[in-house]
C-alpha cells in the first residue's frame, strides 16, 4: 500500500473577507443591518440632551445619570414616540440556516432565498450570490474561521 500524501483542498472564499467587501460596496453593517445600536445615540442627539459619557471614569453619579437617560429613551419607545429598530445580524441568519464550524465551509445558493424569513435577509443573501454565485443555482462556498 502506498503511503497517503496530503490532499489539496479546493479553493474557497473567506466569509469574513467577503462580508467586509459587501459592507463596503453597499455601505451597510451586516452585523447590525438596521443600525439599531446607534438608535440610542440618535435619540439623545435629537432630544437636545447631552449624552452621558465616562471620560473621567464611571462614578456612581455617572452610572445613575446614564441609567436615567436610558430610562427616558425606553419610555419614549414605550409611548410610541420612538419606533425601535430591530436587531438584524446576517451572521445569525447564517448560523441558524447552515452548519457552521470553525475552519469549516458553508454553501449558499439561490435555493436559500426561500428560507429567508425577512426581506433584509434576502437582500443580503442576493448580494452574496450576485458577487460569487456560480452556475444555474448561483452556488458559492465560504470558509468560516474565527
Amino acid at each position: 500500500m502506498k503511503k497517503p500524501s496530503p490532499k489539496q483542498r479546493k479553493s474557497v472564499l473567506d466569509y469574513s473577507e467577503c462580508a467586509r467587501f459587501i459592507e463596503a460596496k453597499h455601505g451597510v453593517n451586516l452585523g447590525d443591518f438596521a443600525n439599531s445600536f446607534s438608535q440610542f445615540d440618535e435619540w439623545v442627539k435629537s432630544s437636545g440632551e447631552k449624552k452621558t459619557t465616562c471620560a473621567q471614569g464611571c462614578s456612581d453619579a455617572y452610572m445613575k445619570a446614564h441609567q436615567q437617560q436610558y430610562a427616558r429613551y425606553k419610555a419614549a419607545v414605550a409611548y410610541g414616540n420612538v419606533i425601535e429598530r430591530p436587531y438584524q445580524d446576517f451572521w445569525h441568519w447564517i448560523v441558524d440556516h447552515c452548519y457552521v464550524q470553525n475552519g469549516g465551509t458553508i454553501a449558499l445558493s439561490k435555493d436559500d432565498l426561500e428560507s429567508c424569513d425577512e426581506d433584509w435577509q434576502r437582500t443580503i443573501l442576493q448580494w452574496f450570490l450576485d458577487e460569487w454565485g456560480k452556475g444555474k443555482n448561483r452556488e458559492c462556498e465560504f470558509l468560516t474561521e474565527w
